[in-house]
């Protein structure tokens, strides 16, 4: 059986600001999608464990924390986030037009 190597580049690290929030889309080295919003200090969900946040997003948050595992410039800040790994999910029907209206959908829940 032949192995494939597949590793996160750039290209598969979209960052772009929604209003006053930071927000990251990362393709994981398993080919799906996950979504991440800064969350500044001093705002009410900073800290919080998502299943404390009442949000509604693509199959809920499943994330929350620092995001250290990427090579960002948002490293070492709090973030919530989500994936697009679902079993409703097809990776290939995932487009980043669609990440990015999800992630204004919930900047305007926060």
């Amino acid at each position: 059986m032949k192995r494939f190597e597949i590793k996160d580049t750039e290209e598969q690290i979209l960052m772009f600001k929604v209003k006053e929030f930071q927000c990251m889309a990362v393709k994981s080295n398993m080919g799906h999608w996950c979504a991440y919003i800064i969350i500044p200090e001093g705002h009410r969900f900073h800290g919080q464990n998502y299943e404390d946040i009442d949000i509604d997003c693509h199959g809920g948050l499943t994330y929350e924390g620092t995001l250290d595992q990427y090579e960002s410039k948002l490293n070492g800040q709090w973030a919530i986030g989500w994936d697009y790994a679902h079993a409703m999910d097809v990776n290939a029907l995932t487009t980043e037009a669609m990440i990015r209206e999800d992630i204004a959908n919930v900047v305007d829940q926060l």
